[in-house]
């Protein structure tokens, strides 16, 4: 919402595209009325621009050659294989969105969009929904609905209240309208400093962890010249300035950035808030919850 226009927006999603964020990006210009759309896979990067069309995604990608970049491995030992292609990405909820292209067009607003959103088979798996316009875009609102936007309640099966504790049924909820306070950038306080000339910084010294796939990452605090990193894998480390490895935690999967207080590191992770010994790593207590934190 901070860029200039499209063609901003499109820099940005390019720039240092590694292809790890693999998916088709929608994008409106309020101003012009112009919509984009960009399939953004890792050798391939079509790009669709009108000011009179409508433009869809569900997770299934429509250019061809983006199609066979996501299959790479199976066309190039079989080629044959390239001719299935069509077959593998048809989908029902694909060829509906076809349909309400012809159905709908030109006459897209916000009731039609909750009518389309609400049409089996788009809904059939919906937890939610998020709908915005030109006009609520200027206030960087939108309408939000929890639960099936269809009206109907969710249920969960006899397995899935076996298999995941503290389940419970979706009702929906209705529609509301959602503002930010602000409609600008925000700026998080931070007690960390960082002191260095432009251009003259430099690696001190690294630490491998135990994993490195290049999907793991890692979220850090400094406290009293301790770094608590706190990694996408659910292991805690603790090394002072000099690369020394004070100690490390197993806390949960998903960890996110740490807080310190006196002496007690805390971190969210898929499973709850654990507290843990700053001097230690011992976990002086949990708070155990369904969903992350």
């Amino acid at each position: 919402q901070y860029s200039d226009g499209i063609d901003d927006v499109l820099e940005t999603l390019l720039k240092k595209n590694n292809g790890l964020y693999t998916c088709e990006w929608l994008i409106g210009d309020t101003k012009t009325g112009e919509i984009a759309s960009i399939e953004l896979a890792l050798f391939n990067t079509p790009i669709k621009r009108t000011d009179n069309g409508f433009y869809w995604s569900c997770n299934v990608p429509h250019d061809p050659k983006v199609q066979r970049e996501t299959l790479l491995g199976i066309t190039e030992r079989f080629p044959l294989s390239s001719k299935l292609i069509p077959g593998i990405y048809a989908n029902p909820i694909a060829e509906k969105f076809m349909e309400i292209e012809k159905e709908y067009y030109g006459e897209i607003d916000i009731n039609v969009a909750k009518k389309i959103m609400a049409t089996d088979p788009i809904c059939r798996t919906r937890t939610d929904c998020k709908i915005t316009d030109s006009e609520l875009m200027e206030k960087l609102g939108l309408l939000a609905h929890m639960g099936n936007p269809n009206g109907s309640q969710w249920n969960p099966t006899d397995e899935q209240k076996k298999d995941f504790a503290g389940i419970t049924e979706l009702p929906a909820s209705g529609w509301v309208e959602i503002y930010p306070s602000k409609s600008q950038p925000a700026v998080l306080p931070s007690t960390n400093k960082i002191n260095y000339e432009e251009g003259k910084s430099r690696v001190l010294w690294q630490y491998e962890t135990d994993f490195t796939r290049n999907i793991d990452y890692s979220s850090s605090v400094i406290s009293e010249d301790v770094i608590y990193a706190a990694s996408s894998t659910g292991t805690v480390y603790v090394l002072d300035a000099n690369r020394n490895k004070l100690w490390e935690s197993r806390v949960g999967k998903r960890a996110v950035t740490p807080a310190t207080s006196n002496d007690l590191v805390f971190i969210g992770t898929n499973e709850g808030l654990h507290a843990i010994d700053k001097e230690t790593g011992n976990v002086k207590w949990e708070q155990l919850v369904t969903g992350d934190i």
